[in-house]
């Protein structure tokens, strides 16, 4: 592991030149400490790695040093080549390079039915089975801005005032793609925020321009971003009472947001149910999960969430009779 490591560490060198420790650690996933080390390792195996002090400062690689580690292999090109387009890729004009970029390893290969044999035993679909379509046309607006450091200025709509239009100038730091979900990273008075692109309804490029700050890792920020949000929404706890043999299953399906195929008919007596703690995002996603699952979870507490559950389940009751 040490090993593949310390070549990604070169090529990063190689690739992005001078970086700091803490810029390396974070693209490597370590400690600091563990990057002190191998740039150590690296200098004691003849690699010219040195250090510079001030704020351009950084470990880089002596000029005119290549590794050729940046050469690929007969396997790795057969991996590449078992990529398929993510539907996410397409809605980007970038998406139709990637293409060509895996047909020039293709094609540099004299023996295509190889990697034919190998690629046709992979294949990850990436599409959602109910497929819709949407309009992502200013995907491209917002990308071609961030890749020229240029200001945007966006209308949206906001959680907090539904049915109300807002427009301001943003600073595009990046785009995040989640659960196929698009997500824009921007810095408004110095501050980072993120909206869904579903949320924008329009886009223009603005002919300013902006500095994008050095110091500055989308997938860093985005990390802690979801890890806040995480903590942020994971905070309505619900005590309910659930069958002991289905207590496991129950707990499961919440956790990982999954839903039961058909409703569970618990045929237990009072000795057979324990209590349990649960934890939900809000009131709302509580009773929204806790329907699902019909009479096998019973709520004690809070006593507005059993009222509420309660409710709603007269009222389909009364629907259907």
């Amino acid at each position: 592991m040490r090993a593949d490591r310390l070549i990604s560490l070169i090529m990063l060198l190689e690739t992005k030149g001078a970086l700091t420790a803490k810029e390396l650690a974070e693209e490597l996933e370590v400690s600091q400490r563990t990057i002190y080390r191998d740039i150590e390792a690296l200098c004691t195996a003849g690699i010219p790695v040195y250090g510079e002090t001030g704020p351009e400062g950084g470990y880089r690689l002596a000029e005119g040093y290549k590794s050729n580690l940046n050469k690929l292999n007969k396997e790795e090109a057969m991996l590449l080549l078992s990529l398929n387009m993510t539907e996410q890729l397409k809605e980007l004009e970038i998406g139709s390079k990637l293409d060509s970029a895996l047909l020039k390893i293709r094609s540099s290969y004299k023996t295509p039915s190889d990697n034919e044999e190998f690629t046709s035993k992979l294949y990850i679909d990436s599409s959602n089975w109910n497929k819709k379509s949407k309009d992502t046309s200013y995907l491209n607006v917002i990308y071609n801005a961030i890749s020229s450091n240029k200001k945007l200025s966006i209308n949206y709509y906001s959680y907090n005032s539904p049915g109300n239009e807002f427009n301001k100038i943003i600073d595009p730091y990046g785009l995040v793609s989640k659960e196929r979900v698009w997500y824009l990273v921007y810095s408004v008075q110095e501050k980072v925020r993120v909206i869904n692109i579903v949320n924008i309804i329009r886009v223009d490029e603005t002919a300013e321009f902006f500095i994008y700050p050095r110091e500055f890792n989308l997938k860093s920020f985005w990390n802690e971003w979801c890890q806040k949000i995480g903590e942020q929404y994971s905070s309505f706890k619900v005590r309910v009472k659930v069958p002991k043999l289905l207590a496991p299953s129950i707990v499961a399906y919440v956790e990982e947001g999954r839903v039961p195929f058909s409703p569970i008919p618990p045929k237990y007596n009072e000795q057979e149910w324990m209590e349990k703690e649960l934890t939900f995002y809000s009131f709302e996603d509580a009773r929204n999960k806790l329907l699902i699952f019909g009479s096998a979870v019973k709520v004690i507490e809070p006593i507005s969430l059993k009222y509420n559950i309660k409710d709603y389940a007269e009222q389909v009751l009364n629907l259907y009779k």
